[in-house]
């Protein structure tokens, strides 16, 4: 039995992208024993050095020079794609890329960065592939979007940032499978179970906090806990640190010894996060595109409490236009929290398309079908 290899190649310049990549590899591991998906990062093929660098000036943009960098990012996403094919980093992360893994026989090149999708597009150009972009925010911009590309995985609404002649490359393409999350979001826990297991109080409300599996910018929100249970609020906070090391330390610092300390849980990184949704009545946390569909596939009420520059500033605008989440206000109103959270109880009213638990698996299965039809 010959095996297919699939590379779903994302980029480490932000969590959501590599882990929506790994989605995917699982969901695709699953479906047949033929495939053989391997995951990649793309800055590990960039020229010596270049890694460094732009990630930590993404990072230290992201944190710090918010205006700048949300008038940057608008300028790079505007760029034609076919223009990035010219750059000699593209050109030069591509052959890196192949010399490293033979593309002989790999029969699908799976993108969820437009860094990604610039190599694909470049390699697509002497090797006879089938070439996908799967978008990990609710954002399709020019730089995602090639003539190579055969299909685009997105979200059910999304902003589009692309000229007239992009937006032709779209028709007939667009697949409407939700970003990719976990596979074990597709079946529900019991909340309460979940609760139990996480050393949860089972019947206080239960407030989800999480600002990515990155953690950018979170320890500027340590207080926000202890402000909420300080306004009388029955609820407890399952507080999701990531990599945020001294986020977590803040946390533990801060709460571990309090009067709060039985209200209050903080964990590290995990990889696996479903029992922590599980668990919740609310989401609280930053605009991330993954943990945005996370907590919309078990049909959490979201409340943004940051934003960072450029893609999230897109994901707020869509999922808030939509009636799927609220952006609170950079001061603290306890009136406003009072009132939002009064309201935990009814739920949020999601459109079934929203709950797009199963969208990696659906990836999964039309990436299926177009190798069938190759």
């Amino acid at each position: 039995m010959d095996t297919k290899r699939i590379l779903v190649v994302g980029a480490s310049s932000g969590w959501g992208h590599m882990k929506a990549a790994q989605n995917i590899s699982a969901a695709l591991t699953a479906a047949t024993e033929v495939w053989e998906p391997k995951v990649i990062d793309v800055f590990d093929y960039l020229p010596a050095s270049s890694e460094g660098v732009i990630n930590a000036a993404w990072r230290f943009a992201s944190k710090h020079l918010r205006p700048i960098y949300s008038k940057l990012y608008k300028r790079w996403i505007s760029i034609p794609a076919d223009r990035l094919l010219n750059n000699l980093v593209i050109a030069r992360t591509a052959r890196n890329l192949q010399t490293a893994h033979s593309l002989d026989n790999v029969v699908a090149f799976v993108a969820t960065h437009s860094l990604a999708a610039a190599v694909g597009a470049s390699l697509k150009r002497r090797h006879d592939f089938r070439f996908c972009v799967a978008a990990t925010d609710f954002l399709l911009h020019s730089l995602q979007i090639h003539s190579s590309v055969d299909c685009f995985y997105v979200p059910p609404r999304f902003a589009l940032h692309a000229s007239e002649s992009e937006s032709k490359i779209l028709r007939g393409k667009i697949v409407k499978t939700g970003i990719p999350i976990a596979a074990d979001f597709s079946v529900r826990k019991n909340k309460y179970e979940a609760r139990t297991k996480l050393g949860l109080v089972e019947t206080i409300t239960t407030a989800l906090v999480s600002f990515g599996g990155d953690g950018l910018r979170a320890e500027r929100h340590v207080d926000l806990c202890e402000r909420l249970l300080e306004a009388g609020l029955p609820i407890q906070f399952i507080v999701l640190a990531g990599h945020n090391v001294r986020f977590a330390k803040a946390m533990e610092m801060r709460y571990g010894k309090s009067r709060y300390s039985d209200r209050i849980k903080v964990f590290g990184y995990h990889d696996d996060v479903i029992d922590f949704y599980s668990a919740a009545d609310i989401f609280i946390g930053k605009a991330g595109g993954l943990s945005i569909s996370e907590a919309l596939s078990l049909e959490l009420p979201i409340i943004f409490v940051d934003v960072l520059p450029g893609q999230e500033e897109f994901n707020v605008e869509v999922i808030t236009q939509l009636g799927l989440a609220q952006h609170a206000a950079p001061e603290f109103d306890r009136a406003w929290w009072t009132r939002t959270l009064s309201e935990i109880p009814r739920g949020n009213a999601l459109s079934p398309v929203f709950s797009a638990s199963r969208s990696s698996l659906m990836v999964a299965s039309h990436l299926h079908s177009l190798l069938q039809s190759s």
